[in-house]
């Protein structure tokens, strides 16, 4: 699929934004802004009330937080937004190949056009369309403490994942041995913007995990245990490309940590 471009930017198919609903928001923000230094702006939105933005340390919004209705009994997780041409129109197509709807395609003003939908096993993400057009100008890995690092998908069907999200966002895929089997790799163009792996048996379901960069992972997973949070399993390496580990915040939302491996500068 062809898309729009703003300057040298494709629209379609970026990691734009990503929310942290969550059953405690103090308690998850308390959570995020020590472990990464983050800060956050809260925006009130007059109709919906208000919305709490986080900060890097440079300035600059990437996402949020929202306090889940417990009543709905909706466990706290991240999720992300990607880009699209109409959001209507995507998720017309997306339910015609076994996704399915959560929440409706709707406005926020003056923001830009969304819905929330899961993927044919169950992975949940949020097709997006800003009201300007104009798509948010961030680095699609930031090696800096706290900055969106990788977007990975562990799924229970790769190939079905595969031929979605490249159908769909029009994405393009090589695959490289990660020595535990096959790892997809996505591009956006160009760009490399996450990868899809096959989900293993214990995790419960298929979901789209964020990893933030962080100065010193082992610094970092003894900080999560004492702020409340909790280590899913110890810092492991991947060749060339750093050490990673996974973890859930104190209401347990999953996110990963990654000490990218250092870029090779050119002689």
């Amino acid at each position: 699929m062809e898309g729009t471009t703003v300057g040298d930017l494709q629209y379609q198919g970026r990691f734009v934004w990503r929310d942290l609903m969550t059953t405690d928001l103090e308690k998850s923000k308390e959570f995020f802004v020590k472990l990464f230094g983050w800060t956050t702006e809260v925006w009130d939105t007059e109709k919906a009330g208000t919305y709490t933005m986080f900060k890097h340390g440079d300035g600059m919004t990437f996402g949020g937080i929202v306090q889940l209705n417990q009543e709905h009994g909706a466990p706290s997780h991240w999720i992300s937004y990607i880009s699209t041409e109409d959001v209507d129109d995507f998720c017309s197509r997306a339910t015609d190949l076994g996704a399915t709807i959560d929440v409706q395609p709707a406005d926020i003003p003056s923001v830009g056009r969304w819905a929330i939908m899961a993927d044919s096993q169950g992975a949940r993400f949020s097709p997006f369309m800003e009201a300007e057009r104009t798509p948010i100008v961030e680095p699609e890995s930031v090696q800096t403490h706290g900055g969106i690092a990788w977007n990975e998908l562990m799924t229970a069907d790769t190939a079905a994942a595969i031929a979605f999200y490249t159908r769909m966002f029009g994405w393009t895929t090589e695959v490289m041995d990660v020595g535990t089997g096959p790892y997809t790799l996505l591009r956006n163009g160009s760009t490399l913007i996450g990868g899809i792996g096959q989900k293993p048996d214990d995790m419960p379901a298929s979901a789209w995990t964020i990893y933030f960069e962080v100065d010193d992972i082992d610094r970092a997973v003894t900080e999560i245990e004492t702020l409340g949070g909790h280590v899913l399993f110890p810092p492991m390496e991947v060749p060339a490309v750093g050490r990673l580990s996974w973890a859930t915040d104190p209401t347990g939302a999953t996110f990963a940590v990654i000490q990218s491996a250092p870029v090779a500068q050119p002689v």
